[in-house]
C-alpha cells in the first residue's frame, strides 16, 4: 500500500510539472478579422550578471537564447497558421519608446507584437539560486490605428540547455493566448511544433 501511494504521488508530480502553455491574457479591442500575419519586436535586454561567473558566459547564454528565438518563433507561428513577416530582437536594451514608435510606424504588417522583458523568476535548488525564467509583457498593436488590442505575460524558461524547447514553449504561450481570446484560428486545441505535436513544457516556466 505504501509503495502504491508513492507511485501515485510520483505520477501526480509528473502530470502537474508537464503542462500545456498558458498565460494570463486580455483582449483590449475587437479586431475585424482573425490575425494571419504580424511583425515581432523583442526588447530582451541583458541577463543579470550575478548569475554568471564571467561576462562571456552571460553573453553566450543570451546569444543562444536569441538565436533560438529567431529560429523558433517564425517556424512555430507559421506551423500554426500565422506568418511572421519580420522579427527584430535587441539584447542590449529592455525597450526604448522612441525606437518602438519608429518600428510601429514602419511596420508593413497589420499587427505588431511587442515583447518587452519585465523581470526574472529565480529558484533555489541545493542551496544554489539560478535563473528560472525571463518574464515578458506582450503588447499586440493594430498598426493602422495604432493602438494595443491585446496583452499577455509570457515567459522563457532559462534553467535549460535546450533553448529550442523553452522558446517553443514561449511561442506556444503566445499562440494559445491569442486563440483563447479569439484573435486567431487554430486547427488544433493547442499550439503545435514543427512536427505537428502539441507543445508541452514545465509549469514553473509559466509565470502567470
Amino acid at each position: 500500500m505504501k509503495l502504491l501511494s508513492i507511485i501515485i504521488l510520483c505520477v501526480a508530480v509528473i502530470l502537474t510539472g508537464c503542462s500545456l502553455p498558458a498565460v494570463k491574457s486580455e483582449k483590449i479591442e475587437a479586431i475585424p478579422n482573425k490575425i494571419k500575419e504580424l511583425d515581432v519586436v523583442i526588447w530582451m535586454g541583458q541577463l543579470p550578471t550575478k548569475f554568471f561567473v564571467k561576462d562571456t558566459d552571460r553573453e553566450a547564454y543570451s546569444s543562444n537564447c536569441r538565436k533560438s528565438l529567431l529560429k523558433q518563433l517564425p517556424s512555430i507561428f507559421h506551423k500554426n497558421g500565422i506568418l511572421i513577416k519580420s522579427i527584430y530582437i535587441d539584447t542590449s536594451s529592455t525597450g526604448l519608446v522612441k525606437e518602438s514608435r519608429e518600428l510601429l510606424k514602419n511596420s508593413n504588417s497589420p499587427y505588431l507584437l511587442l515583447l518587452t522583458v519585465r523581470g526574472y523568476t529565480t529558484g533555489t535548488l541545493k542551496s544554489k539560486t539560478d535563473l528560472w525564467s525571463m518574464n515578458f509583457q506582450a503588447d499586440l498593436f493594430d498598426t493602422q490605428m495604432p493602438k494595443i488590442v491585446w496583452k499577455s505575460h509570457p515567459s522563457i524558461g532559462l534553467d535549460t540547455n535546450d533553448f529550442d524547447q523553452s522558446t517553443a514553449f514561449f511561442s506556444a504561450q503566445i499562440i494559445n493566448g491569442l486563440k483563447k481570446d479569439g484573435l486567431i484560428d487554430l486547427k488544433t486545441d493547442s499550439a503545435v511544433d514543427q512536427e505537428g505535436k502539441i507543445i508541452r513544457g514545465f509549469s514553473h516556466w509559466q509565470i502567470n
